[in-house]
């Protein structure tokens, strides 16, 4: 049966344009530099810690090597990076104290905020930042976009660095602070020149919490201790732009059986993703609060093997694409709790300003099983086996591939379901577009929804680098128009690019996409201060 539409009227719909053109979050050229000193003693860090129960432990700390949300949080709380985002994804100032921009967008000056230090005590230099940002251009799909387009990126002082470009581009900034799994993360000159396949030999940066462990490997308890020498920014705090400041000593994280039982007990502090069902949903009372600090979400997609396989014919993926039923995907995860998700979802989030409603009738399952079993035989599939990846211990991901297998029976698949471990999940793939990991067909994903939000990251074009992306197509196609949505000179041109980019991707069907979704998360009413963002940030948290 197939389910009516239902559409989240979430916080983000109503996101202001982020300074499309005129960067209006940011401080402009010659601004003063502002008065520095220590933070005000109301706002001194307490002898206290918390324990931090992360939706999955991270497989490394460098998220440029490995980018995944669990190697983000944490690398986030100890890098720092040139710009942040607030929680409404506006770009703010953060190791940049100003930035001037001339020629129309081809030219921009950035000058670092004096007293940044690594945690190793070494002074943030512009050199740091141009070797960080190379590595950065050669790994993430929006870094590559401004690596194409810069002719020069220098460090002329200790102090500043500019960046010269082939064509103007006047947003510099946000395309800085992208992408949540790639983030342009500062680190000291001699790790950035790591290869980015290879995590860095140490996490050092330069961010209001530090390693406790600079030996740390997977498997190791994880601690951050606050970083005695870091001087916040003096702006107001918007999760990751503005002013940081660490109130507790120490964030321990670590894994429970059961998390939310850990939480009444009193033997976890705050749990990052509670289950996808009233367990979770049920978890407040007793001193625990639950809500939901992630008001963008997370955007689920259904990735193909377009390389091998009976997905490598577009036509089979075509049917599947109009086949799967986002909303009863969504509601077999989360049930009738409609806050919890929105669906349907095109290339672009609902949110989004460059939503686009074209190609729409090949993502909102209005063909019946029938219809679509129809195609699929039309196209050749002739019953044979499709490798579905389960990774079964993720309960979002697990939940969403066992309803996805639900979706794929009904249209006639016959689906070869292949369950591995988080461990096995992730070795997986590593080597998934190697020959020997070429019988898969699909697996289920989630990325960050505000990189969806526009064209800079979206899921369109070339795979970024490394072997995260198995599968992907080379779409020139959806690589042209993407590249014209970065160069359009004002929001119309970009809406209208916005369709057609739309309409290319859903043709090549690269994936299905099944909604977003928004994590609940619970702590104990003893912590406070946590920020409304994408992602668990820890600055401002405070412990009673």
């Amino acid at each position: 049966m197939r389910h009516g539409l239902n559409r989240r009227g979430m916080p983000g719909r109503g996101l202001p344009r982020r300074g499309f053109l005129g960067l209006a979050a940011l401080p402009g050229p010659g601004l003063p530099h502002l008065a520095r000193g220590a933070p005000e003693k109301s706002v001194a860090a307490t002898e206290k810690s918390f324990v931090f129960v992360p939706q999955a432990m991270p497989a490394s700390l460098d998220p440029i090597a490995t980018p995944s949300f669990a190697t983000r949080t944490a690398a986030l709380a100890v890098f720092e990076t040139l710009y942040g985002i607030d929680a409404r994804l506006n770009p703010m100032p953060q190791m940049v104290e100003q930035h001037r921009m001339e020629e129309d967008g081809k030219f921009w000056v950035f000058q670092l905020r004096p007293g940044l230090l690594f945690h190793d005590g070494t002074k943030v230099t512009a050199r740091d930042c141009v070797a960080s940002l190379r590595r950065w251009m050669r790994r993430d799909r929006a870094g590559h976009a401004l690596g194409a387009r810069m002719d020069v990126i220098e460090a002329v002082d200790d102090l500043t660095l500019t960046l010269r470009l082939a064509k103007p581009q006047k947003q510099i900034p946000l395309m800085l602070t992208k992408s949540q799994l790639s983030p342009p993360v500062i680190m000291p000159e001699r790790f950035a020149d790591t290869s980015t396949g290879t995590p860095v030999e140490k996490i050092i940066g330069s961010g209001p919490f530090r390693l406790a462990n600079l030996a740390w490997r997977p498997g190791d308890d994880l601690d951050l201790i606050r970083f005695e020498q870091y001087e916040p920014r003096l702006d107001s705090s918007s999760f990751m732009g503005g002013r940081r400041v660490a109130l507790v000593d120490r964030v321990l994280w670590r894994t429970k059986d059961d998390p939310v039982r850990a939480l009444h007990d009193g033997l976890a502090d705050w749990v990052e993703w509670l289950p996808p069902d009233p367990a979770g949903d049920g978890a407040a009372g007793g001193g625990v609060v639950v809500r939901t600090l992630d008001e963008i979400g997370n955007y689920a997609l259904l990735r193909f093997n377009t390389r091998r396989g009976p997905t490598a014919n577009p036509r089979i993926r075509q049917a599947i694409l109009a086949g799967v039923d986002q909303v009863a995907v969504m509601e077999a995860v989360f049930g009738s709790n409609t806050s919890r998700f929105t669906a349907p979802a095109g290339l672009f989030p609902p949110a989004s300003e460059f939503y686009s409603g074209t190609g729409g009738d090949r993502t909102d399952a209005k063909q019946s099983p029938r219809a679509i079993k129809a195609r699929l035989k039309a196209a050749g599939y002739n019953d044979e086996p499709i490798a579905l990846i389960n990774p079964v211990d993720d309960m979002i991901h697990t939940r969403l591939t066992n309803a996805v297998i639900d979706e794929l029976t009904q249209i006639g698949l016959a689906v070869d379901e292949r369950k591995l471990d988080g461990r096995a999940f992730e070795a997986w793939r590593r080597t998934a577009d190697m020959p020997e990991g070429g019988d898969w067909s699909m697996f289920c994903d989630s990325l960050p929804a505000a990189d969806n939000f526009d064209g800079f990251a979206v899921s369109a074009g070339p795979a970024p680098s490394g072997g995260l992306w198995p599968g992907w197509p080379d779409d020139a196609v959806a690589a042209r128009l993407r590249d014209a949505w970065i160069d359009a000179a004002d929001l119309r041109g970009k809406r209208a690019i916005s369709g057609q980019l739309q309409e290319q991707v859903f043709t090549t069907a690269a994936f299905v996409p099944l909604g977003l979704w928004y994590p609940a998360t619970a702590w104990r009413s003893s912590l406070t201060g946590q920020q409304k963002g994408p992602f668990p940030v820890f600055w401002d948290v405070a412990r009673s």
